[in-house]
């Protein structure tokens, strides 16, 4: 029985060795989109946790964000960028305005 060949994310092709199921190998897709906007979103998210705290998404991670594990802190730091970057998006196009999702603009 040979090994099987699958490329993982579209990248980067992985060999599979026989017996083991395709379902079990996990392989971590690789950063994408530009690396100086990825960095300010994460710093504006930091920004929303000290100022904007009534943010849902921050409510939502609250728990991740003010505990002591680091590696969660940085996956909710992530979610709660990702979130911001979507809702940005719908506020630029109409489709919401910064009260609806919870944003506080000051003047």
């Amino acid at each position: 029985m040979r090994a099987a060949s699958v490329v993982l994310g579209g990248s980067v092709p992985v060999s599979i060795p026989p017996g083991i199921p395709l379902s079990s190998v996990w392989v971590q897709s690789p950063k994408v989109g530009n690396p100086s906007i990825r960095v300010l979103l994460v710093e504006m998210a930091w920004r929303l946790v000290k100022f904007q705290p009534q943010y849902q998404p921050i409510q939502k991670w609250h728990q991740a964000l003010s505990g002591t594990n680091k590696a969660l802190k940085k996956k909710a730091i992530v979610a709660v960028a990702r979130r911001l970057l979507i809702d940005i998006w719908r506020i630029r196009t109409g489709r919401t305005t910064a009260q609806e999702v919870g944003l506080v603009l000051s003047d």
